[in-house]
């Protein structure tokens, strides 16, 4: 399961995708922020301080255009009090509603880390699944030393 939209108004936003990187459809994306391919792109991770929304497209390395770099990809961005609908690593709780929580994967938001904050939980389902909000984001990323 990916992160799947909810509820709220969403639009679509186009950015330039990292070359020869692989997305699969409704995974988070984040801007890749330094070395190459700065300003692309890519699967947001366990560390992404900062996402932008969900991916609109799959793209694996048997397409023609995989290595092209700077290929516009369509991305599903959420307003403000947009919701999606998210798989849970740890064990979810009621206790989460309210929470700040990170990514475990570009899928899945880990229910035991609050590094980053990129999700916000607003209601608890199940032990494996929540609803959460991507709070918008401004001023310098969080790096970590």
């Amino acid at each position: 399961m990916a992160i799947v939209p909810l509820r709220g108004q969403y639009h679509v936003e186009w950015y330039p995708r990292t070359a020869s990187t692989a997305f699969a459809l409704g995974e988070v994306v984040t801007i890749l922020p330094t070395a190459a391919g700065v300003g692309t792109l890519i699967p947001a991770t366990s560390s992404s301080a900062k996402i932008i929304g969900t991916s609109l497209q799959k793209v694996a390395a048997t397409d023609s255009d995989y290595a092209t770099a700077g290929v516009m990809f369509p991305v599903l961005v959420g307003d403000a009090d947009a919701e999606y609908l998210c798989l849970a690593t740890g064990t979810a709780a009621a206790t989460d509603a309210g929470e700040f929580l990170d990514l475990s994967d570009s899928v899945t938001v880990n229910v035991a880390s609050y590094t980053y904050g990129v999700m916000e939980c607003t209601q608890y389902i199940s032990a494996t699944s929540i609803i959460c909000k991507m709070p918008k984001k401004s001023g310098p990323a969080i790096t970590t030393s």
